[in-house]
């Protein structure tokens, strides 16, 4: 059940972040927060528990998600690749950070 939790906190804060460099429509923006999030979130999750090594995979983990992320917000947001870059950057830095800070309160 935590996992659903930190899935909606993300969705929430990278559609935040989404908002806030696109400036499109807000309903769009939501819907792709959710469906990127609904794919590469709980893909990280799983590839944390089965490849398990302490801060390593972790990173690794997390560089993945960004990259993936990058295209998505190309292709859905139809932005310039530096832009995507620089949105997948944010959004997951603020995503992750907030469930390293959340994960040290519980």
């Amino acid at each position: 059940m935590n996992w659903l939790i930190f899935l909606g906190i993300t969705i929430v804060l990278e559609f935040i972040v989404y908002l806030i460099a696109v400036r499109k429509d807000i309903g769009n923006l939501l819907l792709y927060s959710v469906l990127i999030n609904a794919f590469t979130n709980p893909l990280a999750n799983l590839l944390q528990i089965y490849l398990y090594e302490p801060f390593f995979s972790i990173f690794y983990i997390e560089l993945l998600v960004f990259i993936f992320e990058i295209f998505l917000i190309k292709y859905l947001f139809s932005v310039k690749y530096w832009k995507a870059v620089l949105i997948s950057l944010i959004a997951n830095f603020v995503s992750f950070a907030t469930g390293i800070y959340l994960g040290f309160l519980g």
